[in-house]
């Protein structure tokens, strides 16, 4: 993660999540950046990973020495969350706070990538997913994995016609999919996720 001054162009920080090397190139989605306190200035930045990393950095120290990647375990940055099969996150993040008003935010996200030579090809792509994952904001991390998560699932995918000038013929067709609607229960589940791919 580079932080950069706008104004001036000169690097202010370059934060290493040490994730990749030579042989496993990596690199950061589009960053979310979080102002937690609304006093104008970003306290936290979330950002994925092509090794599917979510990372958050905690930069709400005023001294910029000790902006970091927010967990580390053994001196060794340590994610929020690693997707369980290694899915790439190569789109910004986005947040909310909690639905239950509870502390910590949601950071939403999905998997893919459209970047290599093959990741046109349809034939024997891995599943995707979308996740919404509880992000405590504690001190030290709260670990857990995609075991943790509340699986929704694609029950139902079809399409359907639509009217969609008012001249009452059914002119355009969309594809569309019923989804799960399984409760979450926060006192077990960091959040939830779902397969993009029908079940049926």
């Amino acid at each position: 993660l580079f932080i950069v001054d706008i104004e001036t162009g000169d690097l202010i920080k370059k934060i290493d999540t040490m994730a990749g090397d030579v042989a496993t190139p990596n690199g950061l989605s589009t960053p979310l950046l979080i102002d937690a306190d609304a006093d104008s200035v970003v306290d936290y930045i979330y950002a994925g990973d092509l090794l599917g990393n979510m990372w958050k950095f905690d930069v709400s120290n005023s001294l910029t020495a000790a902006w970091d990647v927010a967990y580390s375990s053994g001196g060794t940055p340590t994610p929020l969350f690693t997707t369980a099969t290694s899915q790439p996150i190569t789109s910004q993040p986005q947040a909310s706070f909690h639905p239950d008003n509870l502390p910590g935010f949601m950071i939403f996200f999905g998997t893919g990538q459209y970047l290599e030579i093959n990741d046109n090809d349809p034939n024997g792509e891995p599943t995707q997913a979308f996740y919404s994952v509880w992000d405590k904001n504690a001190a030290s991390l709260v670990a857990f994995t995609s075991s943790d998560l509340l699986a929704q699932t694609i029950t139902n995918q079809y399409a359907e016609s639509f009217d969609t000038d008012d001249d009452d013929v059914e002119d355009t067709e969309y594809l569309l999919r019923d989804v799960s609607d399984n409760e979450i229960d926060w006192d077990t589940h960091m959040g939830w996720k779902i397969d993009l791919k029908p079940t049926n």
